[in-house]
């Protein structure tokens, strides 16, 4: 039989009452932080789970961002390509006035006026911003694409002596998932919304006995340029309750990933802090063992 001495058992002792010091510790931790693991050492599985997590709720944000982005880019959009919409049908309501066999030329002068202080507020329409940038200049968010103008060629509004730009902005709106929020100014009105406002110079001199165009061919023009503007806006509809439903799943998706990171790093309080009674009880213990293992000697009765 294996002779255990003093030492022994006074080694053993010590090994435990820092194993339990040790576990004591972690318990006090948990509970002080909320949270199961203080390092990567302490589950490398569950940490390595974690930062995944982590990572994946970072790109779920980000995504939102975007969504959140090209909605409101998008909805800049709807809300100026509706002003195009009702300006053109003014036009198209004052057209059919100047049609009328009793508009004298005086009242056509006037309903020409009109016209024209309809043109150049679709001018600034044109040059709408979301965020200081221009949505209907595709890429080239930093130039004005329209200029104000009296001239019946649509060249003569380009703002840069060039055509708009017609390349497309996405927005990444998951992993490999992309999204368009823009429509060019070419977009807009039947050939462009540059045709737009010529035409509209066209009828402007059609009201005044000027050109080569009647009041007729302009409410014609109108009609085909409020017909493309409808389907633009429509297209723009579609983007938009995509985005409705993406941003409405992946918040649901952060909800999840949330609480998945919750179940791997969170610790059950309730749980936790029975497991520090049981272990302050086996600390105190272990210290009463302690007292009786280490044995007094003869300096514990020198005075």
């Amino acid at each position: 039989m294996t002779r255990v001495t003093n030492n022994m058992m006074i080694r053993d002792f010590k090994n435990n009452y820092n194993r339990s010091q040790g576990t004591l510790n972690k318990y006090m931790n948990q509970l002080s932080t909320g949270k199961r693991m203080q390092n990567v050492s302490d589950d490398p599985l569950s940490a390595t789970k974690s930062l995944s997590t982590k990572s994946t709720i970072k790109y779920n944000e980000q995504h939102t961002k975007n969504v959140q982005d090209g909605i409101k880019w998008l909805e800049t959009t709807d809300m100026a390509l509706d002003d195009v919409g009702s300006t053109l049908r003014q036009a198209r309501d004052l057209a059919v006035q100047g049609a009328t066999d009793s508009a004298t030329p005086a009242d056509k002068a006037m309903i020409a006026k009109d016209v024209r202080q309809l043109r150049e507020h679709l001018v600034e329409v044109g040059n709408t911003t979301y965020d200081d940038r221009y949505i209907f200049n595709g890429t080239r968010t930093d130039e004005r694409p329209y200029t104000a103008g009296d001239s019946t060629n649509p060249d003569d509004y380009f703002a840069n002596d060039a055509d708009v730009s017609e390349a497309t902005i996405y927005r990444e709106v998951g992993q490999g998932v992309k999204i368009d929020i823009n429509v060019s100014g070419a977009d807009i009105g039947d050939e462009g919304f540059s045709k737009v406002l010529a035409d509209l110079k066209k009828f402007e001199d059609a009201l005044n006995g000027e050109g080569d165009e009647s009041i007729q061919d302009g409410i014609a023009n109108i009609d085909d340029h409020i017909e493309e503007t409808l389907m633009a806006r429509a297209r723009v509809g579609a983007r938009q309750q995509r985005m409705g439903l993406l941003e409405s799943r992946l918040e649901a998706q952060k909800i999840n990933h949330s609480e998945n990171l919750s179940d791997i790093e969170d610790v059950d309080m309730a749980e936790t802090i029975t497991n520090l009674k049981m272990e302050e009880n086996v600390h105190r213990a272990s210290l009463a063992i302690g007292a009786r293992v280490i044995q007094p000697t003869l300096v514990d009765f020198l005075s």
